[in-house]
């Protein structure tokens, strides 16, 4: 992410993928997923600072209505509401889902399109997961388009520890792209909630990392 906007973003999410977030599984009518993080941005000569926030609300077996308030590609402050609906539910453990939403990034508004791939499987220790989420932004005459697409593989331990790795990448509109490399852990306190760490290393530049402290609730 770029450096403009993060010292003055409203509650936002950390860009994160998997069963338990974005992607392409489901909620389930009538459930629902909080997420919040702060988050630790550090170059060369500057620390900077930032808060985020996430929420799911399924509506339905196969739809998924999703709040992200938070920070886009260009480093300006994002509030986008999307509708993310499941085409292929649980076949072969795989998950195809599209989402379309409406929103603001910075004072313009915009449209968000996109969609995920989901792959389920078993190890010996518990569950795993592996998703790809692209989607892109735009104003609604089209133009200043924001292209994101991210990469997350997890494994979860029976009803202890999720731990994933991701790779988080980006193009704003006529700036150069960027591209996070990263590892997270989600570890349980509670039942249906969960702390949530992570670093990442910032691949173009070379120089950047970030670190993540948060939380995960469902219920």
């Amino acid at each position: 992410m770029r450096r403009k906007g993060l010292t003055a973003l409203l509650p936002a999410l950390l860009l994160l993928a998997g069963p338990a977030l974005a992607g392409a599984w489901p909620r389930g009518e009538g459930r629902q997923f909080i997420a919040g993080s702060y988050r630790l941005h550090v170059t060369p000569d500057d620390r900077l600072r930032s808060m985020a926030y996430y929420h799911e609300l399924g509506v339905s077996a196969s739809g998924t209505l999703v709040l992200d308030i938070g920070q886009s590609v260009s480093g300006e402050a994002k509030a986008v509401a999307s509708l993310r609906y499941v085409l292929v539910p649980e076949k072969n453990d795989r998950h195809l889902a599209w989402d379309m939403g409406l929103g603001w990034i910075g004072s313009a508004a915009t449209l968000r399109l996109g969609a995920a791939y989901g792959k389920g499987f078993a190890w010996a220790r518990g569950r795993g997961w592996f998703n790809v989420d692209v989607a892109g932004f735009s104003t609604p005459d089209l133009t200043g388009a924001h292209l994101q697409m991210d990469v997350t593989f997890g494994l979860s331990f029976g009803e202890g520890p999720k731990v994933y790795a991701q790779l988080l990448s980006g193009k704003p509109w006529e700036t150069p792209g960027f591209a996070w490399l990263g590892a997270s852990a989600a570890i349980g306190l509670r039942p249906g909630l969960r702390l949530d760490i992570g670093a990442f290393h910032e691949l173009v530049s070379g120089d950047e990392y970030r670190f993540k402290l948060g939380f995960w609730h469902e219920f």
